[in-house]
């Protein structure tokens, strides 16, 4: 993986790899982040699924990230932290941001991540509806070396659906509603705004 350039998944394996020997990983303290509860969500990519490591599936892992945000504007709010894994260490943002530089190693960083930012909110005004893309905020981040998104999601008066499904958030993960639970749903949310 040395000369892939995926640092991520280089990162990743080297973690299971100690883990798995019993080592202790001298990871600095600062590139930690956070940990995933109610309010706060880690994921590594807005490009890359978790399963598929190192091949891009920019659609399938879009939909993974609308699902969390539509969980946190369907319930009380939250933060999603984007270029972090799930051990909450900072991993970056590196291989989204060549991806989204047309492959291209080198990027401009401010260009760079004005594609990242505009990617998300584009995904979240075209699928989710201009009322939940005005409930977040986005903002970048420096951890270390490594560059990270902080999403921050409002809750909502209208109801988010992600292909016709409204999730919401309980405890670290999101859980869709049952579609004979949605009119009720939704009623509660409005109430809860009025």
């Amino acid at each position: 993986l040395a000369d892939s350039n995926i640092y991520e998944a280089r990162a990743s394996v080297r973690r299971k790899i100690y883990q798995l020997m019993e080592l202790k990983l001298q990871v600095p303290d600062n590139e930690r982040v956070a940990q995933e509860d109610q309010f706060t969500e880690l994921k590594t990519s807005i490009i890359y699924p978790a399963a598929k490591h190192m091949l891009p599936a920019e659609r399938e892992q879009m939909t993974e990230i609308l699902k969390v945000i539509s969980s946190f504007l369907n319930s009380r709010g939250g933060r999603l932290l984007v270029g972090v894994d799930d051990s909450g260490y900072a991993v970056g943002l590196h291989n989204d941001f060549t991806y989204l530089n047309n492959r291209h190693e080198k990027y401009d960083l401010a260009d760079v991540k004005d594609k990242f930012d505009r990617t998300v909110r584009d995904n979240v005004r075209n699928r989710l509806g201009r009322v939940a893309n005005s409930r977040i905020s986005g903002s970048f981040e420096t951890i270390g070396t490594k560059t990270i998104y902080r999403l921050d999601i409002e809750p909502s008066p209208e109801v988010a659906l992600v292909d016709g499904v409204a999730y919401e958030r309980q405890g670290s993960s999101k859980w869709p509603v049952p579609a004979a639970d949605l009119e009720a749903f939704t009623a509660a949310r409005r109430e809860e705004f009025a």
